[in-house]
């Protein structure tokens, strides 16, 4: 077969991909255009409204959000406030106010809105240890505040 035929044959397999293709490009294109490495994270937080109290397990964590496992007789509303504490081992807390981004049947997601010096660096340090290496996580960092980043 020659190249230009092998061209024509994935080009012709791109245009109409069957249905486990087409769900394997949408979940390679999600990750692509995700900014933020998720990292799974098995542990526990609590989750705080301005009334109330949930304990719930973390699935998986960013810089930008967390997350967690829909927690029983939940009531919380879309794009409302909340305060999440993840426990670390020892006696380290990571507090953030998180905004509800999204809610599935078992699932919560929040987008990190704001936290303070230490639970960022606590975070920050969680993350490294998880990515492995300095510059993975500059990337990271850099993503986070909206700039460009420069491969040196």
């Amino acid at each position: 077969m020659s190249i230009s035929r092998e061209i024509i044959d994935l080009e012709s397999a791109v245009d109409r991909p069957d249905e486990a293709g087409a769900a394997a490009a949408a979940i390679a294109k999600a990750r692509a255009a995700r900014r933020f490495t998720r990292l799974p994270f098995d542990g526990t937080a609590r989750l705080f409204s301005s009334t109330q109290m949930w304990e719930t397990a973390v699935l998986d964590l960013s810089l930008r959000g967390v997350l967690v496992q829909r927690p029983e007789a939940w009531d919380g509303k879309l794009k409302a406030n909340f305060r999440l504490e993840l426990r670390l081992a020892g006696t380290a807390i990571i507090s953030m106010a998180v905004t509800l981004a999204n809610v599935g049947d078992e699932q919560l997601g929040f987008k990190i809105e704001h936290l303070d010096w230490n639970s960022f660096g606590h975070l920050k340090r969680l993350i490294e240890l998880n990515l492995g290496d300095s510059e993975s996580l500059f990337l990271e960092l850099s993503a986070l505040g909206g700039g460009e980043t420069q491969k040196r």
